[in-house]
């Protein structure tokens, strides 16, 4: 429990301090895609857009030039969540350390 706690010091500032509900909201929003356009990540509560622009970028990379091919004008659900989860694993391989040598390979259970 000492480490969560450490960890959310870490993100929202330790001391008693409290985080704004508003900018709490905007930085838990979570990754949602919009009902209107198949590949378009949503921005709620004024952000957090330097999160989600580099997400988005990288799913819209891999939609265009990816070896799924995916039409990203007519993707289904289960293609979208494909193309955010290689986005974010492309995110994290290029974030680590040089040398490193571990990665943890998550996939979306159909259907969920």
């Amino acid at each position: 429990m000492a480490d969560l706690r450490e960890v959310a010091d870490l993100l929202w500032g330790s001391g008693g301090s409290r985080v704004a509900d508003a900018v709490f909201r905007r930085w838990t929003q979570g990754f949602v895609f919009s009902e209107d356009e198949p590949t378009a990540l949503e921005q709620f509560e004024g952000g957090p857009c330097a999160v989600i622009v580099p997400v988005q970028a990288f799913l819209l990379k891999n939609a265009l030039f990816g070896s799924e091919n995916i039409n990203w004008k007519e993707c289904s659900e289960d293609e979208r969540r494909l193309l955010l989860c290689h986005g974010l694993c492309e995110i994290l391989e290029k974030a680590q350390p040089p040398h490193a040598s571990s990665l943890c390979l998550v996939r979306w259970a159909k259907g969920k």
